[in-house]
This record gives C-alpha cells, sequence and structure tokens, in this order.
C-alpha cells in the first residue's frame, strides 16, 4: 500500500507541473524546424526528406530529392513557402505549403562562390553570409542585393564558420556553434555578441534565448531583464538520453532524440 501512495503522489506531481506526452514519431533526423501554425517539419537523418506534421502528429505532406546532396537549412518562417538551402550545391529551394517546387535558385547565379548559411525573411527576401566577402547580405529573388553589411572582420573570427542564420522578429541572428550568437537588426547593423560555447539546438524566439548545454539542462535567458533559468528536464520526467534537439512553442516541447520525436505539454 505504502508504495501505491508513492507512485501515486509521484504522478500527481508530474501532472501538477504540466509535462504530458501528446504523441511521438519514430524518425531518426537531422533537422526539426516549427512554423507559427504549430506544424513540425522533420529532415529525415541523410537530409533527403522532409515530413510535414499537423499539431496533432498527423502527416500532411514529405518532400524528397537525391540531386543536391543533403539539406543544411530549412526555414518554415513562412509555412505557405518553405525555403531549402543545399550548400554543397550552392542552391535554395523555395516551396509551397505542400512542400512542392516552386522554383529553384542557384547562387553561383548571383556571383556567389560560398555562402555558408542562408535563411528567408519576413518580406519574402533572402539574408546570407557571404563568406568570401565576409559579410551579411540580403538579396532579392532576382539577386539584387537589397541591403549588405561592412566587412565582419573586426567582429567575426576570421575562421568563422556559422552554424544557422534566421530572422527573428526585427532581428538577425548569426550563430557559430561551440562560440557565439551575434545579433544584427534588420539593417544589418550589429547589436551584440552573446558568448555561447556550451550551447547546442539554439532558439532565438522574441526576447527569449534557449538552447541544450552538454549536460542536457535546458538553458533559457530574456536578452531584456538578463533572467536565467537552467532546467533539469529529468525532474519533470523527461528522458535525456539520446536527447539532440528541442524546441519551444506555445507550451509544447518538441525533442528530436537518436531514434524518435517526442512532443510533450510543457506548462511551468
Amino acid at each position: 500500500m505504502r508504495h501505491f501512495f508513492l507512485l501515486f503522489f509521484f504522478f500527481l506531481s508530474f501532472w501538477a507541473q504540466g509535462q504530458e506526452l501528446l504523441w511521438s514519431i519514430p524518425q531518426k533526423s537531422s533537422l526539426i524546424r516549427l512554423d507559427h501554425l504549430q506544424q513540425l517539419y522533420i529532415v529525415s537523418a541523410d537530409g533527403k526528406k522532409i515530413d510535414k506534421y499537423d499539431g496533432e502528429g498527423q502527416k500532411l505532406y514529405s518532400f524528397s530529392q537525391n540531386n543536391q546532396g543533403a539539406i543544411q537549412e530549412l526555414d518554415v518562417s513562412n509555412p505557405f513557402q518553405p525555403l531549402i538551402f543545399f550548400s554543397d550545391f550552392q542552391e535554395v529551394l523555395l516551396l509551397d505549403r505542400r512542400l512542392g517546387q516552386m522554383q529553384s535558385l542557384d547562387l553561383n547565379d548571383w556571383d556567389l562562390l560560398q555562402v555558408d548559411a542562408l535563411s528567408g525573411s519576413s518580406d519574402q527576401k533572402i539574408w546570407l553570409f557571404d563568406a568570401i566577402d565576409f559579410q551579411l547580405k540580403k538579396m532579392a529573388p532576382d539577386g539584387q542585393v537589397l541591403i549588405e553589411t561592412a566587412e565582419l572582420w573586426s567582429i567575426l573570427r576570421d575562421d568563422f564558420l556559422p552554424t544557422r542564420l534566421w530572422e527573428s522578429q526585427d532581428k538577425l541572428a548569426l550563430w557559430e556553434e561551440g562560440n557565439a550568437l551575434y545579433l544584427f537588426d534588420l539593417f544589418g547593423n550589429f547589436l551584440r555578441k552573446i558568448p555561447l560555447p556550451d550551447a547546442r539546438s539554439l532558439q532565438l524566439t522574441g526576447p527569449y534565448l534557449s538552447w541544450l548545454d552538454h549536460q542536457q539542462y535546458w538553458q533559457r535567458i530574456h536578452l531584456q531583464s538578463f533572467q536565467q533559468r537552467k532546467i533539469d528536464l529529468k525532474k519533470s520526467g523527461i528522458p535525456t538520453e539520446g536527447l539532440k534537439a528541442l524546441r519551444y512553442q506555445a507550451y509544447r516541447l518538441y525533442l528530436a532524440y537518436e531514434n524518435e520525436i517526442r512532443v510533450y505539454r510543457w506548462e511551468e
């Protein structure tokens, strides 16, 4: 009887914190992305396929290819026009909401020889990091340069190799894993550097910056108040073994493990 009550209070504590496994998908992945409609996109482990799911875990559409190499980045900030970047071939694909191909852009046609990171913008343009000129550039789909920064040698390391570039509300984020996050405004003006030597699966949403550290703690910081939290997921009954990536949105945690994706309800 004593063991029964201990077990009862354990589950009562778990549910009181608001953590509940909503659904899971047995799938290996290289990237997971979320759009603002709570639709989940999973890039396969080999980087050649994308599956799109609705907020209840039902598969909606798929995209696959075998000619452009692995997908380096998938930008779904506009769910009606997802953007795929293939760094090996310096090629960009624009998709429709059903993941059908609409347009292909060859960056070599824009006289860009080495683009190391790329993303979409809120006004349907393209941000990229030009590793030859060492500049951030905003491009129109016809290849016209709309905005370009000064050379960033004084801000970035000489051997800088970006992990990801993305636009978040009124900021442009440029991240090098194992080093730092660099923030710019939407005119390309440098704002600040945030050292993050221990960060994986970085996410910037509004004023909140969050990441997984190497001990599998979920860290969150408010960039205006500088209040920081270090969350032990295991204490909430969420396993961390094999955890590769984490995304948080609208009271849900999206977790990518070695062999599956799990979605939890998270209310603090």
